[in-house]
């Protein structure tokens, strides 16, 4: 059910929703349906540019990349890179392995490891129904092509609340206090508040970023990955709000 409403409420399902409405709506109400398809067509519009998709992803891409003198960390600091997505239909990896932002968090975490020298928890449930394989699994055998560091493991979260808790549970033990957090820039706002509130001082460290897009003419063209961006950053912001009030 919840994911049935969040596919109703973010595009291209809204923009789907109004057109239906107007639809059923043209033999009663004429200039209200004529309104709601031009609103509907706009909304489309908009939210499939660059510059929109861009706009959206720079209210959450306030964290900035981190300098050379963020590197230098205290003993009693770790990597936590958080899961994102993964690929079940990879037949050229056996089937399965990381998807796309959870590869994206991988390279950099991995990156960071080298400037660093510092172990790397990686934090990611939700094993698949057939193999039973975690994400927090599939991440540490792509993780270990990448850097030969101390790679830790976190295999029971299943969100990003769950990975600060459980990712708290693992790192406390081994006087693990101090973080840098990888993941998605436009993921951090929401994850830096749930580390904070399990008691790590964090230092954040986003990969992935989608903002920035300047306004030139190509800016304003639609495309399907710009739709992709705006529905993804407007999901996080809701997602952001719904932590704040929760937690």
């Amino acid at each position: 059910m919840a994911r049935s409403f969040e596919e109703l409420i973010l595009p291209p399902g809204n923009v789907l929703a109004l057109l239906l409405l107007a639809i059923l709506l043209i033999r009663h109400k004429p200039k209200t349906s004529k309104t709601l398809t031009v609103l509907s067509f706009l909304a489309l519009y908009l939210m499939s540019t660059p510059f929109i998709a861009g706009q959206l992803a720079d209210r959450l891409e306030f964290h900035p990349t981190l300098e050379s003198h963020q590197t230098r960390a205290p003993n009693n600091t770790a990597i936590v890179i958080l899961s994102g997505d993964r690929n079940n239909r990879a037949e050229e990896y056996s089937g399965q392995t990381v998807g796309r932002y959870t590869l994206e968090r991988i390279r950099y975490g991995a990156h960071l490891q080298r400037l660093t020298g510092l172990p790397i928890l990686v934090s990611g449930g939700l094993p698949d129904r057939t193999t039973g394989i975690t994400l927090a699994e599939l991440m540490a055998k792509v993780l270990a092509e990448s850097t030969s560091g101390q790679i830790w493991l976190e295999t029971k979260s299943r969100s990003t609340a769950e990975n600060a808790i459980n990712s708290q549970v693992v790192l406390t033990p081994k006087g693990i206090d101090e973080i840098y957090l990888v993941t998605q820039a436009w993921h951090m706002p929401r994850a830096v508040f749930m580390f904070e509130k399990s008691g790590f001082k964090v230092t954040p460290a986003p990969t992935g970023f989608e903002g920035g897009v300047l306004p030139d003419f190509n800016a304003f063209l639609p495309s399907a990955s710009s739709l992709l961006i705006s529905r993804q950053t407007l999901r996080e912001m809701g997602a952001l709000l719904w932590y704040r009030l929760r937690y």
